[in-house]
């Protein structure tokens, strides 16, 4: 629905103006201001629910090698991995960012924490119970112990402020 108000909305400003308007009309920047400002709390109200006892499989020492392996992976290979991608692949958008900020970005990145989204995937194959409860497992694992490498990233890449602030 709000691909269509979109493109509705550019359509008519390219047959009035010529070209396509600059912003949304006011009542239709207000509902998506509105519907924009709930949705982060929504998907922090169903992660939760979501992750409900999805720890239980790591009481066992023996269920969990494979969460722990899955998050030190996580955790220290892949922002070094993505770093490297981003520096191998050079910069994508001439003069966004310096080199410097857009390696430090991917870094950030590859520290974020594993979304829920692996779960609703893994719970769509209709895999084994006890499977999706690992992946569950892992998800929770992982944002516990990729939490704190995250903010830390995150207060040591961040850019100087400029002197006026």
């Amino acid at each position: 629905l709000a691909v269509l108000a979109g493109l509705a909305t550019n359509l008519a400003g390219v047959a009035r103006r010529g070209h396509a308007p600059t912003a949304l009309p006011r009542a239709l920047a207000e509902v998506s201001s509105a519907l924009g400002d709930a949705y982060p709390a929504t998907v922090l109200v169903l992660a939760g629910m979501a992750s409900v006892g999805s720890s239980e499989p790591l009481l066992s020492a023996r269920s969990l090698a494979t969460p722990a392996l899955a998050v030190l992976v996580k955790c220290a290979v892949f922002p070094l991995a993505t770093r490297t991608l981003a520096l191998a692949l050079g910069p994508l958008v001439s003069g966004a960012a310096t080199p410097t900020e857009t390696l430090d970005f991917a870094f950030l990145y590859g520290t974020l924490a594993t979304s829920n989204v692996a779960l609703v995937i893994a719970s769509c194959y209709e895999l084994a119970p006890k499977t999706v409860g690992l992946v569950a497992a892992t998800l929770s694992l992982s944002k516990l112990v990729g939490f704190p490498p995250a903010l830390a990233s995150a207060a040591c890449l961040r850019p100087a402020l400029p002197s006026h602030l």
